[in-house]
């Protein structure tokens, strides 16, 4: 199994993003990763399109997205036409998750999908046909690692 670091735009000072994010890609990160929440699917909201449009026209690395939402292929073509590589979703938050992965695979030919390594111990057994995923190590929203 092969390991991308991809740090959050979320943990960076916006005071001092532009420095941020060349010390992050100078550093290793092979993608920089943006979380969306809505509110409604988690408690936190975060990310707007517009900020993210503006970091993935000036990163010199690909950027990536974690839809923590509700009805994810609401807005799969959206993130693809502002520079997003790799869009992940969590299939429990969409009634259509098939139909959405398939949104994902016409927009950028990868299928990712994200899961809770609490679900079991070999999460592999349980993953949708795929070609990388993310696995969190705390409750989507939360801000510690307890499910």
């Amino acid at each position: 199994m092969k390991y991308m670091l991809a740090p959050s735009i979320l943990a960076a000072d916006f005071t001092e993003l532009g420095k941020q994010m060349k010390m992050t890609e100078d550093n290793g990160a092979e993608y920089l990763h943006f979380d969306v929440m809505d509110g409604m699917f988690v408690p936190n909201f975060a990310m707007g399109l517009g900020e993210m449009e503006y970091i993935c026209k000036t990163a010199k690395k690909p950027c990536d997205v974690h839809m923590m939402i509700e009805n994810p292929g609401n807005y799969v073509e959206k993130f693809a036409s502002i520079g997003i590589k790799i869009i992940y979703i969590h299939p429990e938050a969409d009634r259509h998750a098939c139909r959405t992965l398939q949104k994902i695979k016409d927009a950028n030919g990868n299928i990712l999908w994200s899961w809770h390594i609490w679900f079991t111990d070999q999460p592999e057994e349980h993953v949708y046909p795929n070609d990388a995923g993310t696995m969190m190590d705390r409750n989507i929203g939360a801000t510690s690692a307890t499910p």
